[in-house]
């Protein structure tokens, strides 16, 4: 995704704001739930649309969300929509203790949970043989789409393309970078929606540890006191380090386009402009630095309006990797639809 942002929108902040504050409803797919139980007995849950006359053999995609987001996240839901209109099973998954999710699970969903990600794929794999898998990842999500492929060996997923846009790669970096004077209005917009999400845990389950949270507390101080002991880290840089995808993302045997921008005001982008360099042109991972756009800004107003171009560009991104839609063939159109 090569982006020239309009002159007028040349600013990290306005984009990411502005993208935010037009994001609109979210738009309504078909689904199933699919309730899938994880090794600890906590569960997720996972959004499955199927598209009229798809089969399996035709491809299938996993749509992850960010830090606080869910299945109904607005571009979550975009792109869903866009791929579904192309033939194309979603999955939109709601991480564990997210949306549809949240009272199933005690412990959460962080920046690293790819066994969790692993689990809904392993899911679709199994009710679609022979299709192709296409992952995408938005901001944290994008880290966790990562940490997966480059762990693909290991579950041999059927994948044929990742597409993921803004992640943080060096979550230590990143929540530095919020700590600045300039991040703090993300940071404190993210904590407050935690510690929030975490008192509404509690009384689903009163004996998770009592913890004195204030919404004032920065993020690095959200995760030293509950998503790192919560998740069996030994501290908060354990964590962070623990989920640094920098030294896997050069392991990735699938294609992989990673989109971000040097104005993102969220991620810090140093490590993947030392990975581009690092990578070169023949890896299968492609890394597009745009020099403006935001965290997931994006924005556009040639066509439509002024919003983000996130959807246009992953569906672009579908067709390139899978070919033209229709995708069912005569002969995978003989096997029942699940």
């Amino acid at each position: 995704m090569n982006y020239l942002a309009p002159f007028a929108l040349r600013n990290g902040h306005t984009q990411t704001l502005m993208a935010h504050l037009l994001a609109g409803p979210a738009p309504t797919l078909p689904a199933e739930r699919h309730r899938i139980v994880l090794a600890d007995g906590d569960a997720q849950v996972l959004h499955d649309s199927i598209p009229t006359g798809w089969c399996p053999g035709a491809p299938v995609a996993v749509i992850v969300h960010g830090l606080t987001g869910s299945h109904k996240s607005p571009m979550v839901a975009r792109i869903a929509r866009k791929l579904y209109s192309q033939g194309i099973r979603v999955g939109r998954i709601d991480l564990r203790g997210a949306g549809a999710g949240f009272s199933l699970a005690r412990k959460l969903y962080h920046v690293g949970r790819s066994d969790d990600l692993g689990a809904a794929c392993q899911l679709l794999a199994n009710s679609s043989p022979g299709s192709p898998m296409l992952l995408v990842g938005l901001s944290l999500g994008a880290n966790i789409v990562l940490k997966l492929a480059a762990e693909n060996a290991g579950m041999k997923l059927p994948l044929a393309g990742v597409w993921v846009a803004c992640p943080p790669v060096n979550p230590g970096l990143c929540v530095a970078k919020l700590e600045r004077q300039t991040g703090r209005i993300y940071d404190r917009n993210f904590v407050k929606a935690l510690v929030s999400d975490w008192r509404a845990r509690k009384q689903l389950f009163p004996d998770l540890p009592d913890l004195f949270l204030k919404p004032s507390m920065s993020l690095r101080d959200y995760d030293a006191a509950v998503t790192a002991p919560i998740n069996g880290y030994r501290d908060v840089e354990h964590y962070y380090d623990a989920n640094t995808t920098t030294h896997l993302i050069p392991t990735i045997k699938t294609p992989t386009t990673i989109v971000a921008c040097e104005d993102d005001p969220v991620v810090d982008v140093g490590p993947l402009r030392d990975l581009q360099i690092q990578l070169g042109k023949d890896h299968p991972t492609r890394i597009v630095l745009n020099r403006h756009g935001g965290h997931l800004g994006f924005l556009d107003m040639r066509v439509g309006g002024l919003r983000s171009r996130v959807d246009d560009a992953v569906a672009l991104w579908a067709k390139e990797i899978l070919g033209p839609p229709p995708y069912c063939t005569s002969t995978n159109c003989q096997r029942q639809t699940p």
